[in-house]
């Protein structure tokens, strides 16, 4: 009877575990990932500025748009991560990129915005694994933890 109690308490202590490990993960992604909201306000507040200055045409548009959609906020981590990813496509076309790579201080705020991504997608990763790695895996079932996308990195050489 003893052991049948003792192995139910190690079972309860390793279920106990292996949460608070995959919610300790998670967390550190959502720091990490509010340490670079302001640089993303800055980068599209900036982005705002070049396209009221310039005419309107289709890849602008969009842009705006999609800014406008991440500043109302209130979205989960995962949907602000893809309409970010979403924001960096748009600003990779060609008519665009010219405009941005121009503007020093875009350069800037977002050399230092994709240093900063490269550490949340190590922070990412981390979680990630955990999610689709056993023992882990099990707990990522049970209590519902999904996978989180990585962060595209703004690659100024791409067109």
């Amino acid at each position: 009877m003893d052991s049948i109690i003792i192995a139910i308490g190690v079972f309860i202590l390793f279920i106990f575990l292996g949460y608070n490990n995959l919610i300790r993960k998670r967390l550190a992604v959502y720091k990490y990932f509010e340490s670079i909201n302001n640089l993303i306000g800055e980068r599209n507040n900036l982005i705002k500025e070049i396209i009221s200055s310039l005419n309107n045409n289709t890849h602008l548009n969009k842009l705006s748009n999609l800014i406008e959609d991440e500043s109302k906020g209130g979205f989960p981590l995962s949907n602000q991560i893809v309409l970010n990813n979403k924001i960096n496509n748009v600003i990779h076309t060609k008519e665009l990129k010219e405009i941005l790579e121009r503007k020093e201080t875009f350069i800037a705020i977002q050399s230092d915005l994709n240093n900063k991504i490269i550490e949340i997608n190590k922070v990412i990763k981390t979680y990630n694994n955990s999610v689709y790695l056993f023992p882990s895996n099990v707990f990522a079932m049970l209590f519902g933890f999904k996978k989180i996308p990585e962060l595209e990195v703004f690659n100024f050489e791409k067109t």
